[in-house]
């Protein structure tokens, strides 16, 4: 316990408010949305009591090219608002979104992090994760007497089984990296990796399993390789495996994403479609949710139908399709960042997203870092099938971290070989 402690802090006179409130910040997305925004206020109002004009100017100087997507990315919802029918709904959206203006001018403001302290905000996060996720194993024992698997399982703590995993697999690489720097701590991190890993596996977010296989790989194959990292790549994809096949619930996960004619009947009479009364898989209802989506999206590519319009087009279009399970029992949004992104503000949206995202990872990939690069990827991967700037778990955690990436003043990981 002395040594997780003394590995998740880097000494009271180090420790600044400013980092403080990062790490709340941080740790803050697994207990309550409230409390995040709380944070998020106190980071903005930190910022502006903290640093003069001057500085914060010679900060944003260094951080132009990041600042100018963020905030074009936010005046574009701003100015869809010119052209939505409903203002209501877009200001709303507006609202959800004012983190794209708020986070990322009160940490581009604020002096580089050092690696330590950017160390220290992930080593946080990740054991308020990995404490988050055994919790949820527990609770699903004691109240359902079972282990539970997915949104099942996720849903013991409060929180999406995708988002989870996604913070679950960024602490993941976070204690991989440890376990490679630390000698004395090494078992520790390891004993922690390998229990995270079978969390995930339980979690079964298909897209996230896969982004760290392919991240896995990428660090092996590019940066780093070593026979011992390459067994135990292979001895993870055996577990994925002997899971899968073991755990009923689990390997059903898998089989619905594989079994295309498993599929959601779209255009068929109301009197016999095929939706209601089964059990569709989540790659299913998303195919259906995305041949809806198209629609509006080859209507409105150009400039989008504004931030407040969105749902009403979404709704209409499932309608179309007589999509009864969609727009009569469910208000699915596009469950796709970049199909809602254009859908909202039109082809210029998923420009600077794709800018912004290429922007992180030619960074993560210069750096060779292992958790930079399993966060933008992760991402990335995870926003093909999530609207994850819809939602305030995704989008904070999203914005943060990405922020404390780009406002770090030395590389994340050293480059001292680690085979």
């Amino acid at each position: 316990m002395k040594s997780m402690l003394t590995d998740i802090t880097i000494g009271a006179k180090q420790i600044s408010i400013r980092l403080l409130l990062y790490i709340f910040a941080s740790c803050s997305l697994l207990v309550s949305l409230q409390l995040s925004s709380l944070f998020i206020g106190l980071i903005v109002l930190h910022a502006l009591l903290s640093t003069s004009f001057s500085k914060a100017k010679k900060s944003f100087q260094k951080n132009r090219i990041p600042l100018f997507l963020y905030l074009g990315f936010f005046a574009l919802f701003l100015i869809s608002l010119t052209y939505t029918e409903n203002l209501n709904h877009g200001w709303k959206d507006i609202e959800s979104k004012l983190s794209f203006l708020l986070l990322p001018l009160a940490i581009f403001s604020q002096p580089k992090l050092s690696r330590l302290e950017l160390q220290t905000i992930l080593k946080s996060f990740a054991f308020a994760t990995f404490m988050a996720s055994v919790l949820a194993i527990i609770i699903g024992f004691v109240s359902q007497k079972s282990l539970l698997i997915n949104q099942e399982l996720s849903a013991q703590v409060g929180i999406h089984a995708s988002y989870l995993s996604i913070y679950l697999l960024l602490s993941l690489a976070t204690f991989i990296y440890e376990a490679i720097q630390k000698n004395k701590s090494k078992p520790l991190y390891l004993l922690l990796s390998l229990i995270g890993f079978i969390i995930l596996l339980l979690l079964a977010s298909r897209i996230i399993i896969l982004s760290a296989f392919l991240i896995a790989g990428i660090y092996i194959f590019f940066f780093n390789y070593s026979r011992s990292k390459l067994l135990v790549l292979i001895l993870s994809i055996i577990t994925l495996g002997l899971t899968v096949y073991l755990v009923p619930s689990v390997q059903s996960r898998f089989v619905e994403a594989i079994d295309f004619s498993d599929r959601v009947e779209l255009d068929a009479d109301v009197n016999e479609h095929k939706t209601l009364g089964r059990n569709f898989g989540g790659r299913a209802i998303r195919v259906a949710i995305w041949t809806c989506s198209m629609d509006v999206v080859e209507e409105n590519w150009l400039f989008g139908v504004g931030a407040g319009d969105v749902h009403q087009h979404l709704q209409q279009s499932y309608k179309d399709h007589v999509f009864e399970f969609a727009y009569k029992y469910n208000n699915y949004n596009a469950h796709n960042l970049y199909i809602e992104t254009v859908i909202a503000v039109g082809v210029l949206g998923l420009i600077l997203i794709m800018l912004l995202f290429a922007q992180l990872l030619k960074a993560a990939f210069n750096q060779k870092s292992l958790v930079y690069l399993t966060f933008v990827i992760s991402f990335i991967f995870l926003s093909f099938m999530e609207s994850s700037f819809n939602v305030h778990r995704g989008l904070v955690f999203f914005l943060l971290f990405a922020c404390f990436f780009q406002n770090t003043s030395s590389l994340v990981e050293t480059k001292k070989s680690e085979s």
